[in-house]
């Protein structure tokens, strides 16, 4: 059975997936990339998105390690409190 640290971290990935999709096809749209999310490996939409999004970030003056970082804590906590089987 599992805990539901394990079932929140496992939304949490099915949310990232979601985004990282439409992220991809959002590219696809606006005719600034042309490949398919499916049949392409994930890593390259991940790496475009978190690139995009350093760019985003710098325009709007916002810091993008300071978020990057914090959001590595989280995912440290999240990840610990799963294997712990913490509730």
């Amino acid at each position: 059975m599992k805990n539901i640290n394990e079932l929140f971290n496992s939304e949490r990935a099915k949310c990232a997936s979601e985004a990282v999709k439409a992220y991809a096809m959002a590219k696809i749209n606006n005719g600034t990339d042309i490949w398919d999310f499916e049949s392409e490996h994930p890593q390259e939409a991940m790496v475009d998105l978190l690139t995009d999004l350093r760019h985003w970030a710098y325009r709007a003056g916002l810091d993008f390690e300071s978020a990057d970082s914090i959001g590595r804590d989280h995912f440290d906590w999240e990840l610990h409190d799963e294997k712990a089987g913490e509730p």
